[in-house]
């Protein structure tokens, strides 16, 4: 347990070398890789990349990857810097959901951590709002999950999709931003003869989804739809998962899975887990007081602590999808939400970002919490939701 705890921080490079040492130096870099691992990164694509090489220190089960424009790039030239990025800098077998959320928080270390059993290697805080940032960057959590399976999915809306005049159903934009056409007998069934045609060809995501056997432990989302009526298909079919996740303010997924071709634009970006998945959720509503809002995410945060030190678990890190309105407005200063995450736990690292509208499980009442939630998941305002990993420790 000592050598592999070492070899924790070792990047793959390194593990590499050591495997083609010898038969014991193959063993020990595969043994070395088969403990869960967590690493954020931001900054330009180049630095990142740069960054990965001599940081990770196993390959990723999963990656959560956002990206904000800033003033410096068009929306396609953003998206295009961020699949090439994606197709070369990550391994065919990571599952990724990325999306233009516009602005990055996270709790990171900026050079690798050397081990210090006095002086644990505490993270920075970084905070880019929504549109503060001035340069184009990207952030990335990557993930090595070894008794986990996952399954990124992109669900796109119907192309042209054709809503009645009477009905209340929200309608897609296409790629170009124009609302659905009214629906006539004619256009009608053309839509079903393109459908039929369609679906004769490619699978629908969704299906894919909903019949995942193992069901998913937990599915993040990072919505970029008109309709909310997909997470509770999800919900229904997987009444025990825990749905977290956020509406993203730039509107465009990106999603891979098994090495194949990005699929990218409007719909859902969808990441599920299932096995041993260790993340769990917690909400962190909103009623109507700042300071209360404030006590509530630092009680949530001091239960998890309990719940770790009760399990004998670690926590490795946090995603979280906050509210754009949990800014500067309600508690006086941008990214609280991961400010108070780092206070409570300054050796974990977290990815997140605003949301317009963040989805979780709903919160309890303050008289009787859980310290996670499953189940009962629903779009969200005002909110915090993070999704926590937690991992056995290991003893020297």
């Amino acid at each position: 347990d000592s050598l592999l705890q070492v070899m924790a921080y070792m990047n793959v490079k390194t593990l590499a070398r050591m495997a083609c040492s010898s038969r014991l130096g193959a063993v020990a870099a595969y043994e070395a890789q088969q403990q869960p691992a967590l690493l954020v990164l931001k900054g330009s694509p180049e630095q990142v990349a740069k960054d990965l090489c001599e940081r990770l220190t196993a390959r990723p089960t999963v990656a959560f990857l956002q990206w904000a424009l800033g003033r410096e790039k068009r929306e396609d030239e953003g998206r295009k810097e961020v699949i090439d990025f994606l197709q070369k800098r990550l391994p065919p077998t990571t599952e990724v959901i990325a999306a233009h959320t516009e602005s990055n928080h996270c709790a990171w270390f900026r050079e690798n951590p050397i081990p210090d059993s006095k002086k644990p290697p505490t993270t920075q805080l970084d905070i880019a709002g929504h549109r503060l940032t001035s340069t184009f960057e990207i952030s990335v959590l990557l993930a090595t999950l070894p008794e986990a399976k996952a399954h990124a999915f992109h669900i796109k809306p119907p192309p042209g999709r054709v809503v009645d005049d009477d009905s209340d159903e929200d309608s897609y934009s296409s790629e170009g931003g124009e609302k659905a056409k009214p629906a006539t007998a004619e256009n009608k069934a053309g839509y079903e003869r393109a459908g039929a045609e369609s679906t004769a060809v490619e699978k629908d995501p969704l299906e894919d989804l909903l019949s995942m056997d193992p069901p998913p432990e937990v599915v993040v989302i990072h919505h970029a739809a008109r309709t909310h009526r997909t997470i509770d298909q999800i919900q229904a079919k997987f009444p025990k998962a825990a749905i977290i996740g956020g509406v993203v303010m730039g509107g465009k997924v990106i999603a891979r899975s098994n090495g194949k071709e990005m699929s990218h634009g409007s719909g859902l970006g969808v990441l599920a887990i299932s096995g041993n998945a260790p993340l769990f959720a917690m909400t962190c509503p909103f009623e109507g007081d700042p300071k209360e809002a404030y006590d509530y995410v630092k009680s949530s945060l001091k239960r998890a602590t309990d719940y770790a030190t009760e399990k004998d678990e670690r926590l490795l890190g946090a995603l979280l999808f906050t509210c754009n309105g949990r800014g500067a407005s309600m508690f006086g200063k941008h990214g609280m939400d991961a400010a108070l995450f780092q206070a409570e736990f300054p050796n974990s690292q977290l990815l997140g970002y605003y949301a317009g509208g963040e989805i979780g499980p709903a919160a309890e009442s303050t008289v009787k919490k859980q310290t996670f939630l499953r189940g009962n998941a629903q779009m969200q305002g005002f909110t915090a939701v993070y999704g926590v990993f937690c991992v056995p420790r290991k003893h020297a």
